[in-house]
């Protein structure tokens, strides 16, 4: 299974990838930098990914920017995201819901993010 996390902070993105591998060795987890990068990948993948992870608070193209721009293109408007971020205002968050992505905290400690991320690999992107 491929899935997709956009976010700017390196930190969080080596963290990621080592609970993606700790949950299920078989998810490829791709990486991108921005929300211009992640537009610009998924026009030339040859595949459409099973879920997105999307980091809201980035430079350039913010998450919400970026999940817009996703939901009114028809080959990415069905594709799963989840907003994963640190803070969001009501306002911020009710648009990302409206979109239709789910909303994640980035958790604390790293037990919470292999429990979070691992519930929302398989609810939004089962069966592995």
């Amino acid at each position: 299974m491929n899935i997709i996390l956009v976010d700017d902070d390196l930190d969080d993105v080596l963290i990621f990838r080592q609970a993606v591998k700790d949950i299920n060795k078989a998810v490829n987890c791709v990486e991108l930098g921005s929300g211009k990068d992640l537009l610009n990948y998924l026009e030339v993948a040859t595949y459409v990914p099973r879920l997105i992870f999307l980091d809201f608070n980035m430079p350039v193209m913010n998450g919400l920017e970026c999940l817009t721009e996703l939901r009114q293109n028809p080959k990415y408007e069905s594709i799963p995201v989840v907003i994963y971020t640190t803070y969001l205002t009501p306002e911020q968050q009710n648009s990302c819901l409206a979109l239709g992505a789910s909303v994640i905290y980035k958790p604390n400690t790293y037990s919470e993010l292999l429990e979070v991320v691992e519930t929302k690999i398989f609810e939004i992107a089962a069966p592995l």
